[in-house]
């Protein structure tokens, strides 16, 4: 998985693609990103892991914002906050 799981400020969950430096999907459930993972090759526990993480560290969410703002442009990332508020 070229990513990582992020929460995002409503409480969803969205996937950040560090190749992409950006958000590829969001708007998860906690189930459907958990799934997500467990769709991209990693076992149950590192998937655990992998939410685990994204609830504990919400600077996860303003670093991704930063990346997209640094490599898309402000006109993305306007695009990405609104979508992802």
């Amino acid at each position: 998985m070229a990513g990582q799981i992020v929460k995002q400020p409503n409480g969803m969950y969205a996937q950040f693609c560090e190749i992409a430096c950006d958000f590829t999907v969001y708007g998860m459930t906690r189930e459907e990103a958990f799934q997500l993972c467990l769709g991209a090759g990693l076992k149950v526990t590192e998937a655990e892991q992998s939410m685990k993480l994204a609830e504990r560290s919400p600077k996860r969410y303003a670093e991704a914002m930063q990346t997209v703002a640094k490599v898309h442009g402000a006109d993305r990332w306007k695009k990405r906050e609104r979508e992802l508020q």
